[in-house]
């Protein structure tokens, strides 16, 4: 059964290989993960699936995204909880999800997210905002 993260579409050989190349070694396996992918003139967070070496979900396809309770799954949760992030910090969405203008914004939003799935609560919002700005947290900081 597929994740909140597929968007359980069909991928041929050739788009599956090079979407490996692009994350690395064929072959080898590696963790669904958040990627910066740029669509047309902007940039969005989506998905890379590792089983399907193909993008999945991008972070508020859906317009429910980040709204609501925290679901239990653990996987639903991770998307949940990014697209949270991006609803805190009044990210642009359109109808395709969210957005950022610039690559650099991509990333440090990623780099919040990233974050974000590593503190077992939420973040506060000056941390949210201080991430946003390129602010480095210490390591081994925990909200």
């Amino acid at each position: 059964m597929c994740s909140a993260r597929c968007r359980c579409r069909g991928t041929s050989d050739e788009s599956a290989r090079e979407a490996a190349v692009h994350q690395g070694e064929w072959g080898q396996a590696v963790k669904d993960k958040l990627i910066v992918e740029q669509d047309r003139w902007v940039y969005r967070i989506c998905w890379f699936i590792a089983e399907y070496g193909d993008y999945g979900a991008k972070l508020g396809e859906s317009s429910c995204d980040g709204k609501g309770k925290p679901p239990k799954d653990r996987e639903e949760w991770e998307h949940w909880a990014a697209s949270k992030a991006c609803v805190d910090a009044n990210t642009p969405r359109d109808e395709t999800g969210f957005y950022w203008e610039s690559a650099k914004e991509a990333r440090a939003m990623l780099a919040t997210i990233k974050l974000a799935l590593a503190q077992e609560r939420d973040l506060p919002d000056w941390a949210k905002t201080a991430l946003s700005h390129g602010w480095k947290p210490p390591k081994g900081w925990k909200a």
